[in-house]
């Protein structure tokens, strides 16, 4: 069962009302009369608006399934799960993890909690999705590219240059949401512990021992995450050339 949310009056003069009983679904008719329709609706439940008559009645609790006729100017509630994410990251980033609700994101983007709840089952299933996007986009999707268009030493300094040089809001967003929440901890521990695993599969790639690559990258990945709590702006940043040399100082062999 999902949170409590508020449902906007729904105006249309026919709805299916799907439930479960049993383990068996049993579709009831409703109509207009029978619905406050010009009231706002709550349950405590995982309520979905289906917006398209092929919609399958295959759902998890109530869902009330709306028939229309025809393409209304209800259209821009139909957003897809990517641009839903899109705002979700861009909320987290600009205003923390405690902005991640359901009425808020859709007032962000002036639509309706339907078009939430057509791609998502409840707002902890959204915050889930956040999670694995991130970790998607920020950390495997980057090592992917990386092993696959660049070979040999030329990759650290890459991804260093590459780390040192992006916004880091983000990830700062996701690291005071993870000081409050155990899921995300555990989403952030498992990208620190994968970034810090490349980092070091790389310096042996370039010659450094398995033993000293692993407090190596440590340090790397230290500097990486203090960089981004550095409040004075002249000491922020750091040159590219600057990042090769330093990229070539962690991989000179350790001294006996």
């Amino acid at each position: 069962m999902g949170e409590r949310e508020d449902v906007d009056a729904i105006h249309t003069d026919a709805f299916a009302l799907v439930v479960e009983v049993s383990h068996r679904r049993i579709a009831l008719p409703i109509h207009r009369q029978d619905l406050p329709v010009h009231e706002p609706y709550s349950a405590k439940a995982s309520i979905h608006l289906c917006t398209e008559p092929s919609a399958r009645l295959d759902f998890v609790s109530i869902h009330l399934c709306m028939v229309e006729a025809a393409e209304s100017s209800q259209s821009k509630d139909r957003l897809t799960r990517e641009q839903w994410i899109a705002h979700g990251l861009r909320t987290l980033a600009r205003q923390g993890s405690a902005a991640l609700k359901t009425g808020m994101l859709a007032e962000g983007l002036q639509v309706s909690r339907g078009s939430f709840y057509w791609h998502f089952e409840s707002i902890a299933d959204f915050r889930t999705q956040l999670l694995a996007t991130w970790q998607e986009r920020a950390t495997d999707g980057v090592i992917r590219e990386i092993d696959s268009s660049i070979i040999g030493p030329a990759r650290l300094t890459y991804l260093m240059k590459l780390a040192f040089k992006e916004d880091r809001s983000l990830d700062r967003a996701f690291r005071a949401w993870a000081a409050t929440d155990a899921d995300a901890a555990k989403v952030v521990a498992a990208v620190d512990a994968g970034r810090v695993a490349y980092i070091a599969k790389l310096l042996r790639e370039s010659g450094v021992d398995a033993r000293t690559s692993v407090p190596r990258a440590e340090f790397i990945y230290w500097a990486y995450i203090g960089q981004s709590s550095v409040m004075n702006s002249a000491h922020e940043t750091i040159t590219e050339a600057d990042l090769g040399d330093l990229s070539g100082l962690f991989t000179r062999p350790a001294s006996s």
